[in-house]
């Protein structure tokens, strides 16, 4: 005989084999040979198999699965879930960082190396103009980040777009650390775990 372990909540804890009943104060079930706590769970003393298989998507944090809503609930305490939540919109604002930018109707690189030598190939086209040395037309090209070369007809006109493409990064660099900076405060000023989660970038 099949007998299932049920919390509170309904959620079936663990099931186990055995030739007699365990004593009913334990809180065991009778249950039917296909049930599993990953597919069923008890209601109003009837088990009920769940809609979705949300149940083995469990979250790495700690956490509590709640049989209604088939959803696993976060089970740190406020300061725990504001430092995770703290780490992960630093985390997103690095990625939004190091990605490519659209410049020109371009993707270009714009991580720190990636800046670095934009900056580099800028000096020297500012250098070589001052200095009145001629680049090769064959050396008047950025690689974008699909590998592509976009080539130019003149040292002035790459180093316009070098300019503005460092305007850009810039720009979208002051307006990621605006956006990290309100939702930090956003997380900081929830007062419970729920409004806690809820922060998420947009």
């Amino acid at each position: 005989m099949k007998y299932a372990k049920v919390l509170e909540s309904g959620a079936i804890q663990f099931v186990m084999e055995t030739a007699s009943a365990p004593p009913d104060y334990l809180g065991f079930k009778k249950v039917p040979a296909e049930v599993t706590p990953e597919t069923h769970w008890v209601l109003n003393d009837s088990v009920v198999a769940y809609r979705s298989d949300n149940y083995k998507n469990i979250p790495s944090y700690p956490c509590n699965w709640c049989p209604r809503t088939e959803t696993w609930q976060d089970a740190r305490d406020i300061s725990e879930l504001l430092s995770a939540k703290l780490i992960e919109i630093e985390k997103e604002r690095d990625r939004r960082l190091n990605a490519p930018i659209e410049f020109s109707e371009i993707s270009v690189d714009a991580d720190s190396n990636s800046q670095l030598n934009i900056t580099t190939k800028l000096r020297e086209l500012v250098v070589a103009e001052e200095l009145g040395v001629t680049i090769a037309a064959e050396d008047l090209f950025w690689r974008d980040s699909n590998n592509q070369n976009q080539v130019f007809n003149s040292v002035k006109e790459m180093k316009t777009w070098l300019q503005g493409l460092i305007g850009a990064i810039s720009a979208r660099t002051t307006a990621i650390y605006s956006w990290s900076w309100q939702m930090k405060q956003k997380a900081r000023e929830a007062r419970d775990t729920a409004e806690v989660s809820a922060v998420t970038w947009q």
